[in-house]
């Protein structure tokens, strides 16, 4: 059995506890739908509100400006954290303030 960590602090182990707990969840909605209403979605559907329920609640962190962090918001198409734009140029003394 492969197993994978997803502990620590970094935005990288945030966004997949996120992504995980996230489709958890909506597979478990999806479940309660088929069985009590009757309804199904296409799975389209149901991924795109993993992703948008993990892009929420990226918007809502607040987390150092570092390379790191800009390259997770720009690979998930979010424009801002919390506390700091994806715009803003990125410069060695954010890098060394961890601040903004």
């Amino acid at each position: 059995m492969v197993e994978h960590k997803s502990g620590g602090k970094s935005l990288c182990n945030i966004v997949k506890r996120i992504s995980f707990a996230s489709t958890v969840a909506q597979i478990w909605q999806e479940r309660n739908k088929i069985i009590f209403n009757n309804e199904r979605c296409k799975y389209e559907r149901v991924f795109g509100h993993i992703i948008d329920e993990v892009k929420n609640r990226l918007l809502g962190i607040k987390a150092p400006y570092n390379i790191q962090n800009y390259k997770v918001c720009n690979e998930w198409g979010v424009s801002k954290l919390g506390n700091w734009r994806l715009g803003e140029k990125w410069t060695q003394s954010s890098k060394v303030d961890n601040g903004r």
